[in-house]
């Protein structure tokens, strides 16, 4: 068998798979990402990396990973134009002769196999050396020749340098995704919010203007929120003496048409951050919803009550806010305010003592010595011309169904009684007490009476069924026979 030469040969056949430009292309990767300061390089990336994802810091870590992503595209611009060199050189076949008289210091690195070596020589040329046609003695002579090739491009270097290149990449990515799992790192934070955080732009933010109405429509214009809200929590909100909003935070319930959980709304908002509302859903688990937690009649109260002209008792304030947390009872008549759709409001008289309802109160937080203005809205109500105690319940809409104060106006004050018969009403599937309410008695918001009425009769259905309870009249089941309160 004869002796492959340079002439006889551009490339060696029976070795195209290591001359293949593709492969060709790892090895310059793999030879200039096993730099030493390539491998320092390596190590403070995933460094920043980790303390980026599980601490932030992003004013003290961004600048530092922008100079190594710099770095980075160096180094690979270097390996691209090395490995365009090299492949753009014809790979030779040399014979014993031709290798035997390449110096040690013209070789940049080399690949020793069994059945061949490649050289990489500093004019970017590349030489293949088949060594099974060399006898013992040549291979010797070639290793020994190798051994003085700078230590960098030995087969011991890069089998160090890749042991360091795999403990880094694994130890680095398991502290980064340990810092993407729930509640471990600022990492999964980020994701929570990609996930879950709805940024909207606060477009109607002057109180007197819009009210609490214009928030939602803002909302509404971009999350999709059921019309039954509740709260989880309360509202509180805080606005300039011009009307402009400062800040607001609460966290709402939403609840379908047959009364069921669909989600929870946490928002939030502060003008000397950013002018976007900021929505994060999923905070809360299944709910029920709470009539004494409505969160429609804040919307309807703050539309009509005179807060520009409670306010301006308070004259050399800076800041005023608004706080909400549904039905309260309050026993004094101290700041107590009666009001209802119309937007009219009354003084309690001097005889009551006891005050219960949706309350709305209009503070000063930066002064508690003010006494807050707390806003008893009545809904539908009228007020009678004469002057005389109120019942404050709510009446969500008009309808000549509902009882208003004008009833109290008789020759003793009394309110007219009503002997109407009691209606019966047999749930059929998909009833809920608020829709059974809103069909038998004109308003959904009177369940609770339903409930109540019924509690035996539900609770003892609810545990026939497997139930610990009804969870207050959540679980109503097909064919029970419940009695109506009187209309």
């Amino acid at each position: 068998m004869s002796q492959p030469t340079k002439e006889e040969h551009g490339n060696i056949k029976d070795l195209s798979y290591e001359n293949s430009r593709g492969l060709l292309f790892w090895k310059t990767v793999w030879y200039v990402g096993t730099r030493p300061v390539n491998l320092g390089v390596y190590g403070i990336t995933w460094f920043h990396l980790y303390l980026v994802c599980q601490f932030g810091g992003l004013h003290k870590n961004i600048p530092t990973l922008l100079l190594c992503l710099l770095w980075w595209i160096g180094v690979t611009g270097y390996g691209l134009y090395l490995w365009i060199c090299y492949s753009r050189k014809e790979m030779l076949s040399e014979s014993w002769s031709g290798v035997s008289e390449i110096k040690a210091e013209d070789v940049k690195w080399y690949i020793r196999r069994d059945g061949y070596c490649q050289l990489f020589l500093q004019d970017k040329s590349v030489v293949i050396t088949n060594l099974q046609e060399l006898d013992h003695d040549e291979k010797d002579f070639l290793d020994l020749k190798l051994s003085t090739v700078n230590a960098l491009g030995k087969r011991r270097y890069r089998l160090a340098a890749g042991i360091f290149l795999a403990v880094v990449t694994v130890y680095g990515s398991a502290l980064v995704i340990k810092s993407a799992l729930p509640y471990h790192g600022k990492l999964s934070w980020y994701l929570d919010d990609l996930k879950d955080k709805r940024s909207i732009t606060l477009v109607h933010d002057n109180i007197y203007e819009s009210g609490i109405d214009g928030i939602m429509k803002d909302i509404r214009d971009k999350v999709k929120l059921p019309e039954k809200l509740c709260l989880a929590t309360s509202f509180n909100l805080h606005f300039a003496p011009d009307g402009t909003i400062q800040t607001f935070d609460t966290m709402l319930c939403g609840f379908d048409e047959n009364g069921d959980f669909v989600d929870s709304y946490l928002i939030t908002y502060k003008a000397a951050r950013s002018k976007k509302i900021d929505i994060y859903l999923g905070g809360a688990d299944r709910e029920v919803f709470d009539i004494d937690k409505d969160f429609k009649p804040l919307v309807e109260a703050v539309s009509v009550l005179p807060l520009k002209g409670t306010v301006a008792e308070w004259s050399g304030q800076e800041c005023f806010g608004i706080l909400y947390y549904g039905a309260r009872e309050w026993h004094s008549s101290e700041g107590i305010r009666y009001l209802n759709h119309k937007g009219e409001s009354r003084m309690p008289s001097a005889e009551e003592y006891y005050f219960s309802g949706y309350s709305v109160s209009v503070f000063c937080p930066e002064d508690e010595s003010i006494v807050p203005v707390r806003y008893l809205y009545m809904g539908y109500q009228d007020f009678p011309k004469e002057e005389v105690g109120y019942i404050a319940d709510y009446y969500p809409e008009e309808s000549s169904g509902h009882m208003t104060n004008d009833d109290l106006t008789g020759e003793a004050g009394h309110m007219a009684e009503d002997e109407a018969e009691a209606e019966e009403y047999v749930v059929k599937k998909g009833d809920t007490l608020w829709k059974i309410a809103e069909e038998m008695l004109g308003s959904s918001f009177r369940y609770a009476e339903i409930y109540e009425l019924n509690k035996a009769m539900i609770e003892e259905t609810a545990r026939y069924k497997g139930k610990k309870d009804s969870g207050d009249g959540y679980w109503i089941f097909q064919g029970t026979l419940l009695r109506m309160p009187e209309q």
